[in-house]
């Protein structure tokens, strides 16, 4: 029986393949990089808005700034309204220039 013949560079990838292979890779992993950076900064916006609004409204507008900054936040503007049974605070923050904002209420 005889065997097929192997040799020569039947099958095999060039350099220059796989190095544009490789710069593709790199290229989609940088563009959907962005995209998810900026979902995760907005999420830790909003995360760090909810935990300053409940702050504010629970402990008043100083333990409101250090829960933000705790949250690598900074407290843009805050707002503590009196309401007949309770309060309601509205405030906004920015974490990594990504702005995001939360309402809390204590009136039941």
């Amino acid at each position: 029986m005889v065997s097929p013949r192997v040799g020569g560079e039947a099958g095999g990838i060039s350099p220059l393949t796989v190095a544009g292979l490789g710069v593709l890779v790199l290229v989609v992993t940088s563009w959907a990089r962005g995209p998810l950076s900026f979902s995760v900064d907005r999420q830790r916006a909003a995360t760090a808005a909810d935990a300053t609004a409940l702050a504010a409204v629970g402990w008043g507008e100083s333990v409101a700034h250090r829960v933000a900054q705790a949250n690598g936040a900074t407290l843009v503007n805050l707002e503590v309204t009196p309401l007949r049974a309770g309060s309601v605070a509205m405030v906004m923050v920015e974490v990594d220039g990504v702005p995001a904002s939360a309402r809390a209420t204590d009136a039941g």
